[in-house]
């Protein structure tokens, strides 16, 4: 059986991943399955899936390598919209499997426009319970948006909340419109409110059109744009 202390080292040599996994009582791997699944809470749904064959390290029989282009993974996590969840899996000579290592993308990554704006957008799901509450979660995770406004050096904050989760589109702007509130007001704690615009838009600006789960949940989001354009609070 594959030891469940596996430790995993990812290194970048030149334009490659290098990664080491070390193994107990030389356990023999032999392939490493790479697998990127969309982030949402309490459901795995698979995007895409690597296998790779790992060697054996000269220096130490407890080492596996392997030297790996990753711009496949980086282009399809950091020039996307959606969270994603990274598993590295290995598999022993017996079929055994034993998952590695997993890593959660940075809630707030921030993309560069033409404007040479900076935005993102995060689901609702990563932010609210089901009263529409900001959640524990939710608050670390817009904690972080300081550190990010001052490292990217703009002077405004502009937010949009899109709420699609009704048939009415009227109850869709009002409830996007208390969320927008809940997080001006929690927002208050580390900015002027001179520099945060916001607003709520209902289901006005949905990124996808068709009905289905992965739609709902790139939908159902906080947009986030760091600016130096004056705003209006109308837009």
């Amino acid at each position: 059986m594959l030891n469940e202390e596996l430790r995993l080292d990812i290194n970048y040599v030149n334009n490659y991943q290098k990664i080491d996994i070390f193994v107990k009582d030389n356990t023999i791997i032999s392939f490493i399955d790479i697998k990127i699944y969309l982030d949402i809470p309490e459901k795995k749904i698979l995007i895409k899936k690597y296998r790779l064959n790992p060697r054996n390290s000269l220096e130490d029989k407890n080492k596996y390598e392997i030297f790996w282009n990753g711009d496949s993974i980086q282009k399809e996590i950091f020039e996307s919209e959606d969270r994603f969840k990274l598993e590295i899996e290995a598999i022993d000579i017996a079929g055994n499997q034993s998952i590695i290592i997993s890593q959660f993308k940075n809630d707030l990554f921030f993309r560069s426009n033409q404007m040479y704006d900076y935005y993102t957008n995060i689901p609702l799901m990563h932010l609210l319970d089901s009263q529409l509450n900001l959640t524990e979660n939710g608050k670390k995770i817009l904690d972080k948006l300081y550190k990010e406004y001052k490292y990217l050096n703009k002077k405004n904050i502009y937010f949009r909340v899109h709420y699609h989760f009704d048939d009415e589109d009227d109850i869709n702007l009002e409830k996007s419109e208390i969320i927008a509130d809940k997080i001006y007001k929690y927002l208050l704690k580390d900015f002027d409110p001179s520099i945060l615009f916001y607003r709520g838009v209902g289901k006005l600006y949905p990124i996808k059109n068709y009905d289905s789960e992965l739609a709902n949940y790139r939908n159902n989001r906080l947009e986030i744009i760091l600016t130096n354009d004056k705003i209006e609070k109308n837009l």
